[in-house]
């Protein structure tokens, strides 16, 4: 084809698509092509687009010329004329320019894509995506998504949300990472944790190390089971050491069942069905100080409660012992009374002791008072004591009801379990 023949084409071009005030604009360039396997040459050109009104770049294949850069640049001179520029595919795509790039309707119609929330755009495709008529507007919304999610993926520092806000992405852990990777509604979110597991080399094989652990602890779990044999016989009394796996629960009209699942040591199911077994850890009270009045003071002796932990205090202290409370007067100083008292000599002695104290500045702090005067602090343990969780070994006491046999894993039923310790 001659020069000649190529610049007749480009004016009947430019009558077809080009504004007639426009200067023609248009060219070709050799691409690697989409799979980077072949150079093409490909033609762009400029047209005005009949929806939003705007000039936009059209861009599509003319010829595939082979793997060899020098062949194609001598096809191409010998279709054009010339040699064309040389671009890779990743250039070839950035020139495909959009041919919608306004919002046709909703909040934000007229605007251009780039002014829209990127969350918006994905609304608005899930609720246009069965409309015909909108169908290149949403590829094209769908082609923007995707630059300008890989460039605000690279900026996104910190996380901006949930219980790590104002983290940056560099400190979070590798599991939360997984998670929102997977799991964000936030394409934004989702990218910028994959890149970030990327840069730690915690991805293998298209896969987080996280979600690899998963499937390998999901695989041997699969073989424990079908290994699993039944413990003991129909009616024996047992004492098992067992790990708490979790437990699940349905209702009825007989109320809640909890389905408990343990392993013991072999790695055989043992399973309570019936009432809430699991113990969770809790903090609890414990008495901290205990103080004596001699002669109007308050002395520290030592605490005979030392090591004993409760729910209640009341099943710690001893008997005709009265909580304190109080409430400061418009004078400044403090009324004081028991709760739930009935103000009997001891309790009304008592009380007249603690503002006594409280008058002369001397009242430690402290919650109970006893009927010999002796007062005592309490205090909560930071650390959770107490019950087990999720995978704590423990030692149980029970009766085996039955062995069944659930998917080719054998279970053996336990009732009336009983919790002895956390091992």
């Amino acid at each position: 084809m001659s020069q000649k023949l190529v610049e007749i084409i480009y004016q009947e071009l430019n009558k077809l698509f080009l504004n007639e005030d426009a200067e023609p604009r248009q060219g070709y360039y050799i691409s690697t092509g989409g799979g980077g396997k072949k150079f093409t040459l490909r033609q762009w050109y400029i047209e005005r687009d009949h929806y939003s009104g705007e000039d936009v770049v059209k861009d599509y294949h003319v010829e595939t010329y082979g793997q060899d850069l020098e062949v194609a640049k001598e096809r191409a001179k010998k279709f054009l004329g010339y040699v064309p520029e040389i671009r890779t595919s990743e250039v070839g795509k950035i020139t495909q320019r959009l041919t919608y790039q306004h919002m046709p309707n909703g909040q934000y119609q007229g605007k251009l894509f780039s002014e829209v929330p990127i969350k918006y755009l994905g609304w608005w495709i899930d609720n246009y995506k069965d409309t015909p008529s909108y169908q290149k507007i949403i590829a094209d919304i769908q082609i923007f998504i995707q630059e300008k999610t890989k460039e605000e993926i690279v900026n996104y520092d910190k996380i901006e949300f949930g219980k790590y806000a104002g983290t940056l992405m560099s400190e979070l852990p590798a599991d939360y990472l997984s998670w929102l990777m997977k799991g964000s509604n936030d394409p934004i979110v989702r990218g910028a944790s994959e890149l970030e597991l990327q840069k730690r080399g915690e991805i293998v094989n298209g896969k987080t190390k996280t979600e690899i652990g998963q499937e390998e602890r999901k695989q041997k779990e699969e073989e424990r089971k079908v290994s699993s044999q039944w413990v003991g016989n129909i009616g024996d009394k047992v004492e098992l050491e067992v790990q708490y796996v979790n437990d699940t629960s349905f209702d009825s009209q007989w109320g809640t069942t909890y389905i408990t699942r343990f392993v013991d040591r072999d790695g055989n199911t043992i399973i309570y069905k019936g009432k809430q077994f699991h113990q969770s850890p809790r903090q609890q009270k414990y008495i901290d100080k205990v103080y004596e009045v001699r002669n109007g003071e308050p002395v520290e002796i030592p605490n005979p409660f030392a090591g004993l932990y409760s729910d209640d205090m009341r099943r710690t202290l001893p008997k005709n012992t009265y909580s304190i409370g109080g409430e400061r007067n418009p004078d400044g100083t403090m009324r004081f009374h028991t709760w739930g008292a009935n103000y009997s000599e001891p309790e009304k002695r008592a009380l007249q002791t603690v503002k006594d104290l409280s008058d002369a500045g001397k009242l430690p702090d402290s919650h109970y008072i006893d009927d010999k005067n002796r007062l005592y602090r309490v205090n909560r343990t930071i650390e959770r004591v107490g019950g087990f969780e999720k995978g704590d070994w423990i030692l149980i006491s029970g009766t085996i009801s039955a062995h069944n046999e659930y998917k080719d894993e054998k279970q053996t039923m336990i009732q009336r379990p009983n919790f002895i310790k956390k091992l």
